[in-house]
């Protein structure tokens, strides 16, 4: 996907870019926008709540990226940068604990729908679609259960970032692609040109600005654990690939092992090669912004880590 800048698609810098007080405008024209609803109607009484989702001793570390709700609904909002099973189950875990969370034992059910609006990096369906809506239905008549409080939106930016500029400022600024679009525009002019008479929008560029600053800080963190295991699903898929192919050409024990051996280790050094030149490339994006905005070469290569030579190619 070709991101503005993929640190804000990190699942700690989103979130706190729509929990921040001046964004919440801007986190309200999103939800309105995908449930097709008028803003007002939650503008005033939709509150941020605990996004750890469980005490229980088994999940106690498990948190949703960011969570919402009124008298209505509950709304949670998942930033998924990888398509992997572990991202997928994580997604499935939260939904039921949401549901959980609002039942009381020896109570009458009073459950509020729980709207799950995933901001994607991918096209989970592969049908080249902005936005996919999931709800629990028949499989045969296609109908809905009356009873089902779930409901699942998957945003494609993927899709998004292949819509031409010319296309989207033609679009309503209650259109959710004109308000999303920011995320995977690289051209400054064009936000420029899109944004500046919005209000709303001007509060999000400077947000997002702000965490430029903090540059360093938020480009390492992440949730290890969960990462190792996103990982870790990758190699097994690699390695299961190689055992199939290896029983279908029949080799021996001793070839077998040694090409095991040898994709395992291909295996780490591509992962740990793809870390670093995704963090190199990050960098340089960095470097180009803050050349774009007139900052001296020594502040850049103290912020970048990149060379001085580097940095004055990158003017050039």
């Amino acid at each position: 996907m070709t991101t503005k800048n993929k640190i804000f698609l990190d699942d700690v810098v989103v979130p706190k870019l729509l929990k921040a007080e001046e964004c919440r405008e801007y986190l309200v024209s999103i939800i309105a926008a995908v449930l097709k609803i008028d803003k007002e109607y939650i503008m005033d009484n939709l509150r941020l709540i605990d996004t750890k989702i469980n005490e229980n001793i088994h999940n106690k570390d498990q948190e949703v990226d960011v969570i919402f709700e009124n008298d209505a609904m509950m709304v949670n909002i998942e930033i998924n940068t990888r398509n992997t099973k572990q991202s997928r189950i994580k997604n499935q875990v939260y939904i039921a604990h949401l549901i959980i969370r609002q039942t009381f034992p020896g109570e009458v059910y009073h459950i509020k729908p729980v709207i799950q609006i995933n901001v994607d990096g991918f096209d989970l369906y592969n049908k080249n679609e902005f936005i996919y809506r999931s709800v629990m239905m028949e499989e045969k008549y296609h109908l809905k259960r009356m009873d089902s409080y779930i409901e699942i939106y998957d945003i494609n930016l993927d899709f998004l970032s292949k819509i031409d500029y010319n296309h989207i400022k033609e679009l309503s600024e209650k259109d959710l692609k004109w308000l999303l679009y920011i995320f995977v525009c690289q051209d400054e002019r064009c936000i420029t040109n899109l944004y500046s008479e919005n209000g709303m929008m001007k509060k999000v560029e400077k947000k997002m600005e702000d965490f430029m600053k903090e540059f360093d800080r938020l480009l390492y963190y992440n949730h290890a654990k969960f990462r190792e295991a996103e990982l870790e699903e990758i190699r097994e898929e690699k390695r299961e690939k190689i055992r199939k192919e290896a029983r279908e050409e029949g080799l021996n024990e001793g070839r077998k092992e040694g090409l095991k051996e040898g994709i395992e280790q291909g295996i780490e050094q591509g992962i740990e090669q793809g870390i670093e030149q995704g963090s190199r490339q990050t960098r340089i994006e960095m470097a180009k912004k803050m050349l774009a905005k007139g900052k001296v070469l020594e502040e850049i290569q103290e912020f970048t880590q990149l060379s001085l030579k580097e940095i004055e190619e990158l003017k050039e």
